[in-house]
């Protein structure tokens, strides 16, 4: 039977008629459910249970007119919980526990509950009025075991039923049916609504719902701890991996890496090399010493192929390393039974004329050196390289004789890192020296305040037996340049003498301008001598035959000249004392001068003396003798 033929049946047993056009086009509209006959028949909706009967024909007996239950068990027409009211969904709730505890005050409800719905089953079910007998029995007997059957019944037959019935007999048929058709037993509240229904069958339809609700079987406290651990568990599983790839990440990985920056030992736990990315071990850099080679930055780590992923931390998260460059290099010489260390530490002996070998490096600065016995000639030749890559460093026996000239007058003539002579006035003669072909040349001068000035460098294999080679180191000053600065701020003397005001571009050639105290030390003779004098002022004071007498460098920057001076005291012709004429007196003194490089642009800037200032007097000066032409 379809669902259109179904509804026809129901509504004629609830209408006791066929519906009307109007009404079948209702319930076409509403999907032919069943809950909507009630509605379509003028009905009102309400808590009570949707039920119809159909009195019985005939002269049958009251104990044969029995109530005819229809079930609709189509679930697609029946919205359970659509259906209830808000007091049986809230009795719904409160019955979803295991256990049902009563507080009912009729004494009968304890009988009714072991009162079994088998001796009364029979007074409740109907027998079919019409042809549909086969389809109605089915209907019952499927709504029987559907969670979401209503119990119809029409209003004469409930009535008749509680008639012929006593009220103990209901509840316990109710009790019963309720247990039968829910599929639990009802709770305080569910009984006390039946009660006050008179225990009519009707209402139990509001709590067919619950059976598709019924409540699970407590936790028991193993579960409820699995449950609990369950949950910790995976909170810190995802607490470990929200951390774990903040930790591991590339970023943090170079972070980390340059706090551990000039700590080999912590540093090499980061770094792999660049070709195998495989990790540095320690044998590998044996020979390095601590360079001063540059800080890396982090946009340089986290950027490029500077970092390298070489792997899985945990397996799961990236493992970041640092790839380093090798240095591989390559170490040969052409004298056989010589000893080749590397920054001090022996390393290998040759066992050839042909030697050659690779050693991997790790990059920075290192010092080789070759040492052993020639022609009973002690050799000890080395060379001194910044290694970055794949290198060769040639460890080759030559002999040369070659000259040396350096601005750094005493300075030491230096063949890698190995000094070789002093310089006498800055020249050194060098015969048959055993060198090699990478070896530099160069001159170093320390001073007593540990500063170092080092000359410019000569690869040895670029110098010919014989050369002559200058060495000079940048800026060494020398006596001409002293003589031209010291010059210059005699001009600025003169000009200050001529009108006693601060001249222009002072500090071109003062350190401090008008502060400086070698100007501070004229400007106060020419004043005493001038504008304060307390006897005959002198008519102008000139400076002439400036000559420097020495230059000693004191410091890599600094530098104390020595030189003379001749002050010519002018004295025009006055009445009271009826003469004129000059004094000349010859001084000697010192001032101090630092070398401070290229400035911005001034009046001096082409000058050989501009990378230069005087910083202020080394010494008082000394009248060396005075020349008098005064008549």
């Amino acid at each position: 039977m379809t669902s259109q033929e179904k509804w026809i049946a129901l509504f004629e047993q609830v209408a006791g008629r066929k519906p009307s056009p109007m009404e079948f086009k209702a319930g076409k509209e509403s999907g032919f459910a069943s809950d909507s006959i009630h509605r379509i028949v003028g009905l009102e909706e309400s808590s009570e249970p949707i039920a119809t009967v159909e009195a019985t024909k005939g002269e049958e007996s009251a104990e044969n007119q029995v109530t005819q239950v229809i079930y609709d068990v189509a679930e697609e027409d029946f919205d359970q919980e659509d259906s209830l009211s808000e007091d049986s969904k809230e009795a719904l709730q409160e019955a979803e526990g295991d256990d049902i505890i009563y507080d009912v005050s009729d004494e009968t409800y304890a009988e009714a509950k072991e009162t079994s719905f088998a001796s009364n089953e029979q007074s409740q079910l109907l027998t079919p009025m019409r042809d549909h007998s086969n389809e109605v029995n089915a209907v019952s007997q499927h709504a029987s075991q559907a969670p979401d059957a209503q119990v119809e019944m029409h209003p004469t037959q409930a009535q008749h039923i509680g008639s012929v019935k006593s009220l103990k007999e209901k509840q316990t048929d109710w009790i019963a049916a309720f247990e039968k058709f829910v599929g639990r037993k009802p709770s305080p509240k569910e009984f006390k609504a039946g009660k006050e229904s008179s225990f009519d069958l009707r209402i139990i339809n509001q709590f067919l719902g619950q059976t598709s609700k019924k409540a699970g079987k407590p936790l028991t406290d193993k579960k409820r701890y699995l449950y609990i651990a369950g949950g910790v568990l995976a909170t810190v599983t995802l607490c470990a991996y929200l951390i774990g790839n903040h930790y591991y990440s590339r970023e943090s990985v170079a972070t980390r890496y340059l706090e551990t920056s000039g700590k080999l030992d912590k540093q090499l736990e980061y770094e792999v090399w660049s070709d195998s990315q495989k990790p540095i071990k320690e044998s590998e850099v044996s020979y390095w010493k601590k360079s001063k080679s540059p800080k890396p930055e982090l946009v340089d780590l986290i950027s490029g192929n500077t970092m390298v992923e070489v792997g899985r931390k945990w397996l799961v998260f990236p493992d970041w390393k640092v790839a380093v460059q090798p240095a591989d290099t390559t170490i040969s010489t052409n004298t056989k039974d010589m000893t080749i260390t590397i920054n001090g530490k022996q390393w290998e002996k040759s066992d050839s004329n042909h030697f050659s070998k690779t050693v991997r490096l790790y990059p920075g600065d290192y010092h080789f050196s070759l040492t052993g016995k020639l022609d009973d000639q002690e050799v000890s030749t080395s060379s001194k390289q910044t290694l970055k890559g794949n290198e060769h460093v040639a460890l080759d026996i030559a002999y040369l004789s070659f000259t040396v000239n350096s601005n750094l007058a005493d300075g030491d003539l230096y063949i890698g890192s190995k000094k070789i002579t002093r310089l006498s006035n800055g020249k050194a003669d060098v015969s048959n020296l055993a060198v090699t072909k990478n070896a530099k040349i160069s001159v170093q001068k320390t001073f007593e305040d540990a500063s170092k000035v080092t000359s410019n460098t000569y690869l040895i294999k670029d110098i010919e037996d014989g050369d002559s080679v200058t060495l000079d180191a940048k800026g060494v000053l020398d006596r001409d340049t002293a003589d031209q600065l010291l010059t210059a701020a005699y001009r600025k003397l003169d000009a200050y003498e001529d009108n006693h005001t601060t001249p222009d571009g002072l500090t071109d050639v003062f350190q401090g301008g008008a502060t400086n105290s070698m100007y501070k030390d004229v400007v106060n003779m020419i004043e005493t001598n001038t504008t304060n004098a307390k006897n005959r002022p002198a008519e102008s004071i000139s400076f002439d035959d400036i000559d420097v007498t020495n230059v000693k460098q004191v410091s890599a920057k600094k530098y104390v000249v020595d030189f003379t001076v001749v002050n010519s005291f002018y004295y025009a012709y006055d009445s009271k004392f009826k003469n004129s004429g000059y004094y000349d007196d010859k001084t000697a003194w010192s001032v101090t001068v630092d070398y401070v490089g290229k400035k911005e642009q001034s009046d001096e800037s082409n000058s050989y003396f501009s990378d230069y200032r005087i910083t202020g007097k080394a010494s008082d000066s000394k009248l060396i003798n005075r020349k008098d032409t005064v008549n």
